[in-house]
């Protein structure tokens, strides 16, 4: 199921922007995007629910920069 829209914040230049979450069998599903404005994904999203969620996107990060 299609939540709707979430703000995210890029950790490398702090850029605002928007982007999709979604749910599937009560499980919320926020997947970093990449920054339109520098083109990082080092992106979390904003506000209190992204601060502590900060250790698990490094793993993400360290993930995504392999690729």
């Amino acid at each position: 199921m299609l939540l709707g829209k979430i703000k995210f914040k890029c950790t490398t230049c702090g850029h605002k922007f928007e982007g999709m979450a979604a749910e599937y069998r009560a499980t919320r599903y926020v997947h970093p995007m990449p920054c339109p404005k520098c083109g990082s994904k080092h992106t979390r999203p904003a506000g209190l629910r992204g601060l502590l969620d900060t250790p698990a996107y490094k793993k993400i990060w360290s993930e995504l920069d392999k690729e």
